[in-house]
């Protein structure tokens, strides 16, 4: 039972993720991207939904694929919002950063509806890590080294994740990066603060919150991190790089949601990495 379970939510979890546009793109080599691949996502995850309410051993992974739904149903609504001419024409000529915060202000619609997918659920908001936490509770380590303490751990990751990003920086600062900086400043802060909050709340904490009580922390971490480290194909890093340090870093964020019971260390440490990221953006490309 825990094995269907288990491979049901992997599953799942694959169809809804940005791996079937990866496939189509960087290994068919299509620069499209169809709305029938969401059709096909969603016809499956449908599927896998019925399979929940005629399969009792499945029932529990309900609120999970719903969830997902929402997820693809969001983000389909969000292509179509970015692919409507006039914002497209504006993209042409807006700065890279300017049109990377309204695609983060857009990206807020898949959020919403897996907000919605809460409502009767009974799940409260603690159940979805939306608390401060315990920030200074104690982190499992693997390889038997000895537990660290998240006041610890969180300074230090932020410190780690940062390092590439930082020495990316230090290579291409120009003699006008401090004015390209002060004029983006409010854009670069409002994108850390909203994109931050909304990957961690439609990546980590819903998901985490459906997964958790059905399959365990441990399998509950390192779906979300697959899921959020596939959603980096197209991102900022890009391509398998983005990936593995997108998958990396969430595992982590993760954990710390699991660990401390809140939503705090992985939405400060997501968002310094968002303000380091679009800091790189605007200095290659403003």
């Amino acid at each position: 039972m825990r094995q269907l379970r288990i491979l049901t939510a992997w599953v799942a979890m694959l169809l809804a993720s940005y791996l079937p546009f990866i496939i189509w793109r960087a290994f068919l080599h299509h620069q499209d991207m169809p709305a029938w691949i969401s059709i096909v996502q969603l016809f499956g995850l449908g599927l896998i939904l019925v399979c929940t309410a005629l399969l009792s051993s499945l029932r529990p992974l309900r609120g999970l694929v719903l969830a997902l739904i929402a997820f693809v149903i969001g983000d389909w609504v969000r292509s179509e919002i970015e692919n409507i001419p006039a914002l497209v024409n504006w993209t042409k000529t807006a700065p890279q950063y300017q049109w990377i915060f309204l695609d983060s202000l857009i990206a807020v619609i898949p959020g919403v509806l897996m907000a919605l997918t809460l409502v009767g659920s009974g799940l409260e908001r603690q159940n979805i890590f939306l608390a401060k936490g315990n920030l200074s509770a104690s982190s499992k380590m693997p390889f038997g080294i000895r537990p660290i303490g998240w006041n610890w751990l969180g300074p230090a990751l932020i410190v780690i994740f940062s390092i590439p990003i930082v020495l990316r920086l230090g290579s291409a600062v120009e003699a006008n990066f401090l004015n390209k900086l002060v004029a983006a400043l409010p854009i670069v802060v409002g994108f850390a603060v909203v994109n931050a909050a909304s990957e961690e709340f439609r990546f980590r904490a819903v998901l985490l919150g459906r997964i958790e009580p059905v399959l365990g922390s441990g399998h509950a971490v390192l779906l979300t991190s697959a899921l959020f480290g596939l959603g980096h194909w197209f991102g900022h890093p890009s391509g398998l790089s983005g990936v593995i340090m997108a998958g990396i870093a969430g595992w982590f964020w993760g954990k710390s949601m699991i660990e401390t019971r809140g939503f705090l260390w992985a939405w400060l440490s997501h968002g310094i990495q968002d303000v380091l990221i679009l800091t790189a953006v605007v200095t290659l490309t403003a």
